[in-house]
């Protein structure tokens, strides 16, 4: 357990766990709320994977000002933020008001995550929190995610040629 303190004061535990497959691992999460797999080649030296669920903070940006990501530099959205924006993220700025299909920008903070270390079969659990205590806690549930890893199945084709 390495506690840390990120540059805007939240406190980081890391625990380094045994290895599983994260397949594996996004198998045993599949159905939670906001579950988040980004995998990456596992043979690419320093390729990491990081799985996690059950953010704590979500946001949806649709801006008219070019400072679309300016809510990056939030207060709390300094560690285990995952975003996804929009291919045409912004435009409204150069185009005014739109019908929002998609959101120009969709935050997620993740508590806690687990993170692969593909080249050193190496598995980490991170938590953050406000302190020590939280950050513990919040570590301790990416442990159990891992501890429910289910084998992956592979369905037969749907047609034999």
């Amino acid at each position: 357990m390495r506690p840390a303190e990120s540059p805007r004061g939240r406190v980081r535990v890391v625990r380094t766990l045994g290895w599983t497959s994260p397949l594996e691992v996004a198998n045993g999460l599949a159905h939670r709320d906001g579950a988040l797999c980004l995998l990456s080649d596992p043979n690419l030296a320093g390729s990491r994977s990081f799985i996690a669920a059950d953010p704590d903070q979500i946001r949806i940006e649709d801006r008219t000002d070019a400072d679309l990501f300016g809510a990056l530099t939030d207060q709390g959205l300094d560690a285990g933020v995952v975003g996804l924006a929009a291919y045409d993220a912004g435009a409204r700025a150069a185009t005014g008001p739109r019908a929002s299909v998609w959101p120009d920008l969709m935050l997620a903070r993740y508590p806690a995550l687990l993170v692969f270390h593909h080249d050193q079969d190496r598995l980490e659990a991170v938590g953050w929190g406000e302190d020590e205590r939280a950050a513990h806690v919040a570590c301790g549930r990416a442990e159990a995610w891992a501890a429910r890893a289910r084998p992956v199945s592979v369905p037969a084709p749907p047609a034999a040629d």
